[in-house]
C-alpha cells in the first residue's frame, strides 16, 4: 500500500512490515532455522521456524511456562527462552 501525497509515494509502517516480513519468508527458504519479526508497536511476533512455516502470536502473555511474555527458542537454541517483558 502506498500512500501519495503531493505527487510522490511515501511508504507507511505496514509498507516497511510487509517488505521485512517478505525477507523473512526469503530467509526462511534459504534455510535459516528460526526467525523472530518482533513488531512492538502491535505487540505481535512472527515466529518464522524452519520446515513448520510461521506461527504469528498477537499480544502473546506467555509462551514458556512460567515466564511472563517470552518466546522459547529451544528449538534452535536450547535453553534460550527470549523475554519481552522490556519490549513492551
Amino acid at each position: 500500500m502506498l500512500r501519495f501525497s503531493t505527487g510522490e509515494a511515501t511508504p507507511t509502517a505496514t509498507d516497511r512490515l510487509g517488505d521485512v516480513r517478505k525477507k523473512m519468508v526469503e530467509y526462511q527458504r534459504l534455510g535459516v532455522k528460526l526467525g523472530l519479526l518482533i513488531n512492538p508497536q502491535d505487540k505481535q511476533v512472527d515466529i518464522y521456524e524452519f520446515g513448520i512455516g510461521v506461527k504469528t502470536c498477537q499480544s502473546p502473555t506467555s509462551l514458556v511456562e512460567d515466564l511472563p511474555l517470552a518466546i522459547d527458542c529451544g528449538s534452535v537454541m536450547p535453553g534460550f527462552e527470549l523475554s519481552l517483558t522490556e519490549i513492551w
